[in-house]
Protein backbone atom coordinates (compact mmCIF):
# COMPACT_ATOMS: atom_id res chain seq x y z
CA UNK A 1 0.00 0.00 0.00
CA UNK A 2 1.16 3.49 -0.78
CA UNK A 3 1.60 6.56 1.39
CA UNK A 4 2.51 9.36 -1.04
CA UNK A 5 5.91 10.65 0.11
CA UNK A 6 8.62 8.22 1.28
CA UNK A 7 11.91 9.33 2.84
CA UNK A 8 15.43 8.07 3.48
CA UNK A 9 17.08 8.83 6.82
CA UNK A 10 19.98 10.52 5.03
CA UNK A 11 20.20 12.00 1.57
CA UNK A 12 22.37 10.60 -1.24
CA UNK A 13 24.11 12.97 -3.64
CA UNK A 14 23.02 12.41 -7.26
CA UNK A 15 24.44 15.54 -8.93
CA UNK A 16 25.31 14.96 -12.62
CA UNK A 17 28.12 16.68 -14.52
CA UNK A 18 27.90 20.45 -13.94
CA UNK A 19 28.12 21.98 -17.42
CA UNK A 20 24.86 23.85 -18.21
CA UNK A 21 23.59 20.76 -20.05
CA UNK A 22 20.45 18.73 -19.39
CA UNK A 23 21.64 15.29 -18.28
CA UNK A 24 19.88 12.09 -17.28
CA UNK A 25 20.02 11.10 -13.61
CA UNK A 26 19.34 7.39 -13.13
CA UNK A 27 18.16 6.60 -9.58
CA UNK A 28 16.93 3.07 -10.29
CA UNK A 29 19.45 1.63 -7.81
CA UNK A 30 18.16 3.94 -5.06
CA UNK A 31 14.36 3.93 -5.37
CA UNK A 32 11.92 1.04 -5.89
CA UNK A 33 10.09 -0.01 -9.00
CA UNK A 34 6.81 1.87 -9.22
CA UNK A 35 8.35 5.15 -8.07
CA UNK A 36 6.56 8.10 -9.72
CA UNK A 37 8.93 10.89 -8.69
CA UNK A 38 11.84 11.89 -6.51
CA UNK A 39 12.21 14.29 -3.60
CA UNK A 40 15.33 16.42 -3.82
CA UNK A 41 17.21 18.84 -1.59
CA UNK A 42 19.39 21.16 -3.67
CA UNK A 43 21.97 23.51 -2.17
CA UNK A 44 24.48 26.04 -3.43
CA UNK A 45 27.50 25.61 -1.17
CA UNK A 46 29.35 28.60 -2.66
CA UNK A 47 29.83 31.50 -0.26
CA UNK A 48 29.76 34.33 -2.76
CA UNK A 49 28.45 33.25 -6.19
CA UNK A 50 24.94 32.35 -7.33
CA UNK A 51 24.43 29.40 -9.66
CA UNK A 52 21.56 27.79 -11.57
CA UNK A 53 20.08 24.33 -11.19
CA UNK A 54 16.82 22.95 -12.58
CA UNK A 55 15.27 19.47 -12.77
CA UNK A 56 12.54 17.95 -14.92
CA UNK A 57 10.94 14.60 -15.75
CA UNK A 58 12.89 12.59 -18.31
CA UNK A 59 11.61 13.48 -21.77
CA UNK A 60 9.94 16.71 -20.62
CA UNK A 61 10.30 19.89 -22.67
CA UNK A 62 10.05 22.12 -19.59
CA UNK A 63 13.03 24.45 -19.30
CA UNK A 64 13.09 26.94 -16.44
CA UNK A 65 16.86 26.79 -16.13
CA UNK A 66 17.25 30.53 -16.68
CA UNK A 67 15.03 31.12 -13.63
CA UNK A 68 16.56 28.48 -11.36
CA UNK A 69 19.15 30.67 -9.65
CA UNK A 70 20.20 29.61 -6.15
CA UNK A 71 21.96 32.33 -4.17
CA UNK A 72 25.15 31.56 -2.22
CA UNK A 73 24.61 29.29 0.82
CA UNK A 74 20.91 28.90 0.02
CA UNK A 75 18.77 25.90 -0.85
CA UNK A 76 15.53 24.64 -2.31
CA UNK A 77 13.49 21.44 -2.06
CA UNK A 78 12.20 20.03 -5.35
CA UNK A 79 9.77 17.30 -6.40
CA UNK A 80 10.08 15.97 -9.94
CA UNK A 81 8.70 13.05 -11.90
CA UNK A 82 10.71 10.08 -13.14
CA UNK A 83 10.04 7.90 -16.17
CA UNK A 84 9.39 4.15 -16.04
CA UNK A 85 13.15 3.54 -15.82
CA UNK A 86 13.38 5.83 -12.77
CA UNK A 87 15.28 8.57 -14.58
CA UNK A 88 14.89 12.33 -14.27
CA UNK A 89 16.91 15.14 -15.85
CA UNK A 90 19.00 17.86 -14.22
CA UNK A 91 20.85 20.90 -15.53
CA UNK A 92 23.57 22.23 -13.20
CA UNK A 93 25.82 25.23 -13.70
CA UNK A 94 28.64 24.70 -11.21
CA UNK A 95 30.18 22.08 -8.91
CA UNK A 96 29.18 24.18 -5.89
CA UNK A 97 25.59 23.07 -6.50
CA UNK A 98 24.73 19.70 -4.95
CA UNK A 99 21.58 17.63 -5.54
CA UNK A 100 20.64 15.19 -2.79
CA UNK A 101 18.02 12.47 -3.19
CA UNK A 102 16.06 12.49 0.09
CA UNK A 103 13.04 10.40 -0.90
CA UNK A 104 10.60 9.30 -3.55
CA UNK A 105 6.89 9.32 -4.37
CA UNK A 106 4.56 6.40 -5.01
CA UNK A 107 1.28 6.04 -6.92
CA UNK A 108 -0.53 8.51 -4.63
CA UNK A 109 1.54 11.26 -6.27
CA UNK A 110 1.16 11.85 -10.02
CA UNK A 111 3.63 14.14 -11.77
CA UNK A 112 3.05 15.58 -15.25
CA UNK A 113 5.48 15.26 -18.14
CA UNK A 114 5.16 18.99 -18.79
CA UNK A 115 3.94 21.87 -16.65
CA UNK A 116 0.77 23.83 -17.41
CA UNK A 117 0.43 27.54 -16.72
CA UNK A 118 -2.44 28.20 -14.28
CA UNK A 119 -1.41 31.71 -13.21
CA UNK A 120 -4.55 33.70 -12.30
CA UNK A 121 -5.68 36.52 -14.55
CA UNK A 122 -5.73 39.13 -11.78
CA UNK A 123 -2.72 40.26 -9.74
CA UNK A 124 -2.37 41.26 -6.09
CA UNK A 125 -5.25 39.18 -4.71
CA UNK A 126 -6.16 35.58 -4.10
CA UNK A 127 -7.83 34.09 -7.16
CA UNK A 128 -9.44 30.68 -7.71
CA UNK A 129 -7.39 28.23 -9.75
CA UNK A 130 -9.80 25.79 -11.39
CA UNK A 131 -7.80 22.66 -12.16
CA UNK A 132 -10.70 20.49 -13.38
CA UNK A 133 -9.14 20.13 -16.82
CA UNK A 134 -5.90 18.75 -15.39
CA UNK A 135 -6.52 16.68 -12.26
CA UNK A 136 -9.10 13.98 -11.40
CA UNK A 137 -12.15 14.51 -9.21
CA UNK A 138 -10.61 12.49 -6.38
CA UNK A 139 -7.40 14.55 -6.18
CA UNK A 140 -6.63 15.69 -2.63
CA UNK A 141 -4.03 18.28 -3.54
CA UNK A 142 -2.03 19.91 -6.32
CA UNK A 143 1.71 20.30 -6.86
CA UNK A 144 3.00 23.58 -8.24
CA UNK A 145 6.18 25.10 -9.54
CA UNK A 146 6.33 28.80 -8.65
CA UNK A 147 8.65 30.74 -11.00
CA UNK A 148 9.82 34.34 -10.71
CA UNK A 149 11.54 35.51 -13.90
CA UNK A 150 12.05 39.13 -12.78
CA UNK A 151 15.64 40.30 -13.17
CA UNK A 152 15.97 42.06 -9.82
CA UNK A 153 12.86 41.86 -7.59
CA UNK A 154 11.49 39.19 -5.28
CA UNK A 155 7.75 38.82 -5.85
CA UNK A 156 4.83 37.51 -3.76
CA UNK A 157 3.94 34.14 -5.21
CA UNK A 158 1.94 31.52 -3.34
CA UNK A 159 -0.91 29.00 -3.34
CA UNK A 160 -3.42 27.91 -0.70
CA UNK A 161 -6.34 25.53 -0.29
CA UNK A 162 -9.72 26.87 -1.44
CA UNK A 163 -11.43 28.56 1.50
CA UNK A 164 -8.19 29.20 3.38
CA UNK A 165 -7.63 32.47 5.21
CA UNK A 166 -3.84 32.27 4.90
CA UNK A 167 -2.51 35.62 3.72
CA UNK A 168 0.69 36.36 1.78
CA UNK A 169 2.68 38.74 3.92
CA UNK A 170 6.27 38.60 5.12
CA UNK A 171 7.96 35.41 4.07
CA UNK A 172 5.83 34.64 0.99
CA UNK A 173 8.02 35.82 -1.88
CA UNK A 174 10.08 33.94 -4.45
CA UNK A 175 13.47 35.44 -5.23
CA UNK A 176 14.28 36.97 -8.62
CA UNK A 177 15.34 34.43 -11.24
CA UNK A 178 14.17 31.84 -8.72
CA UNK A 179 11.71 29.00 -8.34
CA UNK A 180 10.35 26.52 -5.82
CA UNK A 181 7.77 23.74 -5.53
CA UNK A 182 4.76 24.11 -3.23
CA UNK A 183 1.92 21.68 -2.51
CA UNK A 184 -1.57 22.64 -1.32
CA UNK A 185 -5.00 21.08 -0.97
CA UNK A 186 -7.87 21.35 -3.42
CA UNK A 187 -11.65 21.42 -2.93
CA UNK A 188 -13.56 20.08 -5.94
CA UNK A 189 -10.36 20.53 -7.95
CA UNK A 190 -10.08 24.21 -7.01
CA UNK A 191 -7.40 25.97 -4.98
CA UNK A 192 -6.27 29.61 -4.83
CA UNK A 193 -3.22 31.37 -6.19
CA UNK A 194 -1.57 34.74 -5.60
CA UNK A 195 0.80 36.58 -7.95
CA UNK A 196 1.73 40.21 -7.51
CA UNK A 197 3.09 40.56 -11.06
CA UNK A 198 1.46 38.53 -13.82
CA UNK A 199 4.28 39.21 -16.25
CA UNK A 200 6.96 37.62 -14.09
CA UNK A 201 5.43 35.65 -11.19
CA UNK A 202 4.00 32.45 -12.70
CA UNK A 203 2.19 29.48 -11.17
CA UNK A 204 2.60 26.17 -13.01
CA UNK A 205 0.76 22.96 -12.21
CA UNK A 206 3.15 19.99 -12.26
CA UNK A 207 1.13 17.25 -10.55
CA UNK A 208 -1.42 16.18 -7.97
CA UNK A 209 -1.89 13.96 -4.92
CA UNK A 210 -4.51 11.40 -3.93
CA UNK A 211 -5.96 10.50 -0.52
CA UNK A 212 -4.75 9.71 2.13
CA UNK A 213 -2.38 12.60 1.38
CA UNK A 214 -4.17 15.19 3.53
CA UNK A 215 -4.09 19.01 3.40
CA UNK A 216 -5.23 21.56 5.96
CA UNK A 217 -7.48 24.47 5.05
CA UNK A 218 -5.07 26.80 6.85
CA UNK A 219 -1.37 26.11 7.28
CA UNK A 220 -0.22 25.42 10.83
CA UNK A 221 2.96 27.03 12.16
CA UNK A 222 5.28 24.57 13.90
CA UNK A 223 8.53 26.53 14.22
CA UNK A 224 11.18 25.05 16.54
CA UNK A 225 11.28 26.19 20.16
CA UNK A 226 14.80 27.64 20.01
CA UNK A 227 17.44 28.75 17.53
CA UNK A 228 20.98 27.75 16.64
CA UNK A 229 20.71 23.94 16.74
CA UNK A 230 18.80 21.04 15.27
CA UNK A 231 15.70 20.46 17.41
CA UNK A 232 12.98 17.83 17.45
CA UNK A 233 9.56 19.01 16.28
CA UNK A 234 6.65 16.79 17.34
CA UNK A 235 3.59 17.19 15.10
CA UNK A 236 1.42 14.47 16.59
CA UNK A 237 -1.27 16.99 17.58
CA UNK A 238 -1.24 18.69 14.18
CA UNK A 239 -1.26 15.51 12.07
CA UNK A 240 -2.24 11.91 12.82
CA UNK A 241 -0.79 8.98 14.82
CA UNK A 242 -0.20 7.32 11.45
CA UNK A 243 1.40 10.32 9.74
CA UNK A 244 4.68 9.49 7.98
CA UNK A 245 5.58 12.81 6.31
CA UNK A 246 4.62 16.48 6.17
CA UNK A 247 4.52 19.05 3.37
CA UNK A 248 5.36 22.61 4.37
CA UNK A 249 6.52 26.09 3.46
CA UNK A 250 9.49 27.66 5.24
CA UNK A 251 9.39 31.46 5.20
CA UNK A 252 11.84 34.13 6.29
CA UNK A 253 9.90 37.05 7.77
CA UNK A 254 12.91 39.39 7.88
CA UNK A 255 12.43 41.75 4.97
CA UNK A 256 16.08 42.03 3.93
CA UNK A 257 18.45 39.59 5.65
CA UNK A 258 18.88 35.94 4.66
CA UNK A 259 18.32 33.50 7.51
CA UNK A 260 18.93 29.80 7.88
CA UNK A 261 15.92 27.48 7.95
CA UNK A 262 15.89 23.77 7.13
CA UNK A 263 14.46 20.36 8.06
CA UNK A 264 15.72 16.78 8.19
CA UNK A 265 14.54 13.36 9.31
CA UNK A 266 14.81 12.65 13.02
CA UNK A 267 18.13 10.90 13.60
CA UNK A 268 19.60 12.05 10.29
CA UNK A 269 23.23 13.12 10.09
CA UNK A 270 22.52 15.51 7.21
CA UNK A 271 23.63 18.97 8.32
CA UNK A 272 22.52 21.44 5.67
CA UNK A 273 21.70 24.65 7.53
CA UNK A 274 21.16 26.69 4.37
CA UNK A 275 19.63 30.16 4.08
CA UNK A 276 16.37 31.56 2.76
CA UNK A 277 16.34 35.07 1.33
CA UNK A 278 14.76 38.03 3.08
CA UNK A 279 10.95 37.96 2.87
CA UNK A 280 11.09 34.78 0.80
CA UNK A 281 9.75 31.24 1.21
CA UNK A 282 10.51 27.80 -0.15
CA UNK A 283 8.39 24.68 -0.28
CA UNK A 284 9.67 21.73 1.74
CA UNK A 285 8.74 18.20 2.78
CA UNK A 286 10.20 15.79 5.30
CA UNK A 287 9.60 12.36 6.80
CA UNK A 288 8.40 11.62 10.33
CA UNK A 289 9.52 8.90 12.71
CA UNK A 290 7.08 6.66 14.59
CA UNK A 291 6.42 9.45 17.10
CA UNK A 292 5.57 11.99 14.36
CA UNK A 293 8.84 13.84 14.93
CA UNK A 294 11.24 15.52 12.49
CA UNK A 295 14.12 17.93 13.12
CA UNK A 296 14.27 21.62 12.23
CA UNK A 297 16.95 24.30 12.31
CA UNK A 298 16.62 28.08 12.32
CA UNK A 299 19.51 30.47 12.81
CA UNK A 300 17.46 33.23 14.40
CA UNK A 301 13.82 33.79 15.37
CA UNK A 302 11.64 34.89 12.46
CA UNK A 303 11.90 31.84 10.24
CA UNK A 304 8.42 30.30 10.07
CA UNK A 305 7.78 26.62 9.40
CA UNK A 306 4.19 26.20 8.16
CA UNK A 307 2.75 22.72 7.65
CA UNK A 308 0.41 22.52 4.66
CA UNK A 309 -0.55 18.86 5.16
CA UNK A 310 0.67 15.34 5.81
CA UNK A 311 0.90 11.83 4.37
CA UNK A 312 -0.27 8.64 6.00
CA UNK A 313 -0.43 5.02 4.79
CA UNK A 314 -3.55 3.76 3.13
CA UNK A 315 -6.10 2.01 5.36
CA UNK A 316 -4.83 -1.19 6.91
CA UNK A 317 -1.17 -0.21 6.95
CA UNK A 318 0.74 0.94 10.03
CA UNK A 319 3.44 3.57 10.34
CA UNK A 320 6.11 0.90 10.89
CA UNK A 321 5.33 -0.52 7.45
CA UNK A 322 6.08 2.93 6.05
CA UNK A 323 9.55 3.12 7.58
CA UNK A 324 12.25 5.01 5.73
CA UNK A 325 14.38 2.95 3.37
CA UNK A 326 17.93 3.09 2.04
CA UNK A 327 19.98 1.28 -0.57
CA UNK A 328 21.14 -1.08 2.19
CA UNK A 329 17.63 -1.42 3.62
CA UNK A 330 15.33 -1.71 0.58
CA UNK A 331 11.57 -2.31 0.69
CA UNK A 332 10.59 -5.97 0.60
CA UNK A 333 9.01 -7.50 -2.51
CA UNK A 334 5.49 -7.43 -1.06
CA UNK A 335 5.73 -3.72 -0.44
CA UNK A 336 7.21 -3.05 -3.86
CA UNK A 337 4.34 -4.86 -5.55
CA UNK A 338 1.82 -2.68 -3.69
CA UNK A 339 3.36 0.68 -4.67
Amino acid sequence: MAQGLNFFTNGTEVTPTEDDTWRDVDVSALVPSGTTGVLLHIENAATATQYKCDVRKNGSTDDDYANSMIRPERHVFRIVGVDSNRIFEACVQNASVNIFLIGYTDRLVVLRDNKVDVTPGTADSWQDLNLAAYIPANASGAIFKLVNSHTSSSLILSVRKDGSSDSPAAGCKVGYYGLTNLLCGVVNRVCEGYSDDLSYAKIYLVGYTLSPVVFFTNAIEVSPSATGSWLDVDVTIQTSPKAVAVMMAIGNTDTTTARSGSVRNNGSTDDKKNNIGGNEHIGAFIGLDGGQVYEAYESIAGVEFRIMGYCQPEAGRTHSEGARFSASNPPDSALLSSL
